[in-house]
């Protein structure tokens, strides 16, 4: 079953940080459990052994149930920081290019040091690099709806606009090329920016963000904790730190890492 899209920015987090948990219980008669349908041979080891498919499953479904949960990362950022856009298309971006999700699950929130005041109906909002800034931030949100917050579907968007990121940058060029490249769409963007669902959407940013003290961006929570060590940690080298925090059996993208870590560490004996 495919999980709903979250209403708000509170159930994004909420549902990103569960993302791989799956248990499915499957209780039968044991004169009855060849009678089930193939994809629930390997629900239990005692149906299995009961279908003549131990084998199979112990190499292919336990396998994977056994691997460990993903690494939760979440990114509080803002538009138009130098080290936001650094972070997302030299560290962010290509790690989850290399890492699948059964690896690392990513939850961005696009606000950092905004301020925000509510007129009417309305929030308006101040950023920390002007109006360009805010609109970028917008950007970056819409698209997060528009893609039903799959990061698979709005990571390489996100990667394009930062890409391009810069005090003079021109967003409707940039947001018109980034979806055409990134098969997003430019037109739910926009209408989703001229929104008052878009407008609340960036305010329950703002409201998750100071939630959690962001003191300066980027803000990066690692399995929900965050200190001032492993943030520069991720700035350094984000994919060595999601391998080094990874508890299940390393990928290959991993290995390669490490054990080039280890090769500089190792010093031969005298």
């Amino acid at each position: 079953m495919t999980p709903t899209s979250p209403h708000s920015v509170e159930e994004y987090i909420m549902l990103h940080s569960v993302l791989g948990l799956v248990v499915t219980v499957v209780a039968v008669c044991s004169a009855d459990v060849c009678r089930l349908p193939s994809h629930l041979w390997c629900s239990s080891r005692k149906t299995a052994e009961d279908c003549q498919v131990t084998q199979q499953c112990s190499a292919h479904d336990w396998r994977h149930q056994a691997a460990a949960p993903p690494v939760n990362l979440v990114l509080y950022y803002e538009a138009l920081c130098p080290f936001c856009k650094q972070f997302i298309t030299d560290q962010l971006y290509p790690t989850h290019v290399k890492l699948d999700g059964d690896i690392l699950n990513i939850t961005v929130l696009p606000f950092g040091n905004a301020e925000e005041k509510q007129e009417g109906n309305k929030w308006i909002f101040t950023c920390q690099h002007g109006r360009s800034e805010c609109e970028g931030n917008l950007i970056a949100t819409c698209a997060l709806k528009t893609t039903s917050f799959n990061s698979t579907a709005y990571l390489p968007f996100l990667n394009c606009i930062e890409t391009a990121a810069n005090e003079h940058v021109l967003w409707p060029a940039v947001l018109k090329n980034c979806a055409v490249r990134n098969h997003v769409s430019e037109a739910d963007i926009k209408s989703c920016m001229k929104s008052d669902e878009g407008n609340e959407l960036e305010h329950e940013m703002g409201v998750a963000t100071k939630k959690e003290g962001v003191e300066y961006v980027p803000w990066i929570v690692i399995n929900g904790q965050h200190t001032n060590a492993t943030n520069q940690e991720a700035q350094d080298d984000l994919l060595k730190l999601i391998c080094k925090t990874y508890t299940g059996p390393k990928p290959q993208a991993c290995t390669s890492t490490l054990t080039t870590d280890l090769s500089v560490s190792y010093k031969h004996p005298q």
